[in-house]
C-alpha cells in the first residue's frame, strides 16, 4: 500500500482497498491495527440489503419515511401511528401511538439518537423510540404539513394557515413567524443555520433568513404546485413540482439553472443520492433517476403502485419508498 495505514480512516481502508487474508494476518498481529482488521471483518459479514417489499400494515397510505439508525426505518400512515422496521428482515419493531383514528400524521423528523417529533391531531409531539413513550405533547392553532429539524432545541413548521414557524419544540414556544406564502405550505429545506427554503401550493419557492424572519427571495418559474425540494449546496436548490418538471435554481438570483424533463405525470417526492443524482417519483408509476450534470435521465424504476408518497436514500444504490396508494415500503436497487 502506497499509504501508511496509520493514516487512513477505517471506512475510508474498507472501501478503497481489497484486504487479502495475509494483510488481515498482519493487521491482525500489529497491536496497532487489531481494531481496523475486527472492523474490516464486521463490515465483510454485514447482511446484504436485498430488493424487497415490507408490508407496513398501516391502515391506508404511507406518508414518510425515516432513517432511524443503519438498520431501520420508520413510517408514518394513515391511523397517527408511526412503526420502525427492521430493513433486513421487514419485521416490525415497535408501533408508537397506535390508534384507531384516522388522524394523519402528515410528517416527522429525528432528534439525537431516540426521539423523533411529529405532528398529530393538532399536536406537537416528542417520543422516545427506546420505550414508545410520549414526552412532550403542545397543542397547536394550525395542521402542519411539513416539519424539519433547524437545530439542536429547534424545528420548523408549515401549516395549512400558510404560515411558516421556527419553534423551540421543548418548550413548545414560537419563535419566529414567517409569512409571505398564500396557500398551503408542501416544501420544507434547511439551506443553512439560518437559511431555510419553502415550497408551496401557491407555486413559489421562497428563501428565509430564520433570524430576522426575512424573506431573501422569491423565485417564481413552475406553473403548479411545488411538492418536493433538495439542497444542491449552499447556493443552489433543487424543486419538482406539479408541473411534471423539476428545476435547478440560484437561491440569490432566482435564475433557473437547469430543467430536467421527463416525467408524465406530477411530481409527488424528490430525494438526493449524491451531488450528481437524484431520485424523482411521481403520480404515475415510473420513479426516475437522474443525471445533474447532464440533465438526463438515467434510469426508471416502475413502481406499480400508482403515486410514490415517498423516497428514502439507504445508501449510495439503494432506496425505500412509500406509496399513497397503499401500506407497503419497497426497496429498490438503483
Amino acid at each position: 500500500m502506497s499509504v501508511p495505514l496509520t493514516r487512513l480512516k477505517k471506512k475510508s481502508l474498507i472501501l478503497a482497498f481489497r484486504i487479502t487474508p495475509e494483510e488481515l494476518k498482519y493487521l491482525f498481529e500489529d497491536i496497532r491495527f487489531k481494531k481496523l482488521a475486527q472492523c474490516i471483518i464486521r463490515e465483510s459479514q454485514k447482511e446484504k440489503l436485498e430488493e424487497k417489499t415490507i408490508i407496513s400494515k398501516h391502515p391506508g397510505c404511507i406518508l414518510n419515511l425515516v432513517r432511524i439508525n443503519n438498520n431501520q426505518i420508520a413510517s408514518s400512515g394513515k391511523g397517527g401511528s408511526i412503526k420502525i422496521f427492521n430493513l433486513y428482515s421487514g419485521e416490525c419493531i415497535k408501533t408508537i401511538n397506535d390508534t384507531k383514528y384516522y388522524y394523519l400524521k402528515h410528517t416527522f423528523t429525528k432528534f439525537g439518537k431516540n426521539k423523533i417529533i411529529c405532528d398529530y391531531n393538532y399536536c406537537l409531539e416528542t417520543w422516545d423510540l427506546n420505550n414508545c413513550k410520549l414526552l412532550k405533547s403542545y397543542r397547536l392553532n394550525e395542521s402542519i404539513t411539513k416539519l424539519i429539524k433547524l437545530s439542536r432545541t429547534e424545528v420548523v413548521t408549515g401549516g395549512d394557515d400558510y404560515v411558516i414557524k421556527i419553534r423551540d419544540y421543548i418548550t413548545g414556544l414560537t419563535l419566529g413567524v414567517l409569512k409571505g406564502h398564500t396557500n398551503v405550505i408542501t416544501s420544507l429545506l434547511k439551506i443553512t443555520n439560518n437559511i431555510i427554503a419553502s415550497g408551496s401550493y401557491d407555486s413559489t419557492i421562497m428563501i428565509w433568513e430564520t433570524k430576522s424572519g426575512k424573506c431573501l427571495n422569491r423565485i417564481y418559474g413552475h406553473e403548479k404546485k411545488v411538492s418536493g425540494l433538495l439542497k444542491l449546496n449552499n447556493e443552489q436548490i433543487i424543486s419538482g413540482s406539479f408541473d411534471k418538471l423539476i428545476k435547478i435554481w440560484d437561491i440569490n438570483t432566482g435564475i433557473c439553472l437547469k430543467t430536467l424533463s421527463g416525467h408524465e405525470d406530477y411530481i409527488t417526492c424528490l430525494e438526493k443520492i449524491s451531488r450528481n443524482k437524484i431520485v424523482s417519483g411521481s403520480s404515475g408509476n415510473l420513479i426516475m433517476v437522474w443525471d445533474l450534470p447532464s440533465g438526463t435521465c438515467i434510469k426508471t424504476l416502475l413502481c406499480n403502485c400508482n403515486s410514490t408518497s415517498t423516497i428514502l436514500k439507504l445508501n449510495m444504490n439503494k432506496i425505500a419508498t412509500g406509496s399513497f396508494a397503499n401500506s407497503s415500503i419497497k426497496i429498490w436497487d438503483l
